[in-house]
């Protein structure tokens, strides 16, 4: 019973969700193109109260609102200020994307160590490949999981896009990284 009533209760909530104001674009209705027919004919037809729809646009409009994921990048140097200079870091950090030019490299400051760590990778096994390209000059470098903004993947798909956004950054004085030093 108890069930019943979550239920009914979730339902009701999902039904007075609003859209997010000023978005343009339209929204696509996965339901309303599987009701029709396909080039052979074919469709699909639900049968009886669904609540699918609703909890399909639930779901969508939550992922839009996640800034980050969790996902893995593999670090490949670990040092603090103590130990190492600020140029031996950022010279790391050079070498790295002189050898690897296509693959991501991110300095962060986590108190009281500097990391150097690169690449997005939704899962373990995804970065496998780029550990196994990179192992013969960092044979210490291993995946480490984390929250990766989600804007980091947007930059690699749109690489055009990229400096048009650094150039905005720079005028309102933001960082592309809430940790990043540089």
């Amino acid at each position: 019973m108890y069930r019943v009533i979550f239920f009914f209760l979730f339902a009701s909530s999902v039904l007075s969700a609003q859209t997010i104001p000023g978005r343009d674009e339209a929204e696509p209705d996965f339901f309303r193109e599987l009701g029709q027919p396909d080039e052979n004919g074919g469709y699909v037809r639900l049968q009886g109260e669904t609540f699918a729809p609703m909890l399909v646009k639930l779901h969508v409009e939550l992922n839009r609102k996640q800034k980050t994921f969790m996902g893995y990048r593999i670090q490949i140097f670990s040092g603090n200020p103590s130990n190492h200079s600020m140029e031996q870091i950022q010279e790391t950090r050079a070498r790295f994307s002189a050898l690897f030019p296509d693959i991501p490299v991110y300095l962060n400051y986590y108190d009281p160590d500097f990391k150097i760590r690169i690449g997005n990778f939704h899962n373990k096994l995804e970065s496998i490949p780029t550990l196994k390209r990179i192992r013969y000059h960092y044979p210490d470098a291993y995946p480490v999981k984390m929250e990766i903004p989600v804007r980091d993947l947007y930059k690699l798909a749109h690489p055009e896009e990229e400096e048009a956004v650094t150039g905005e950054e720079e005028k309102t004085g933001q960082d592309s990284e809430e940790n990043s030093m540089f």
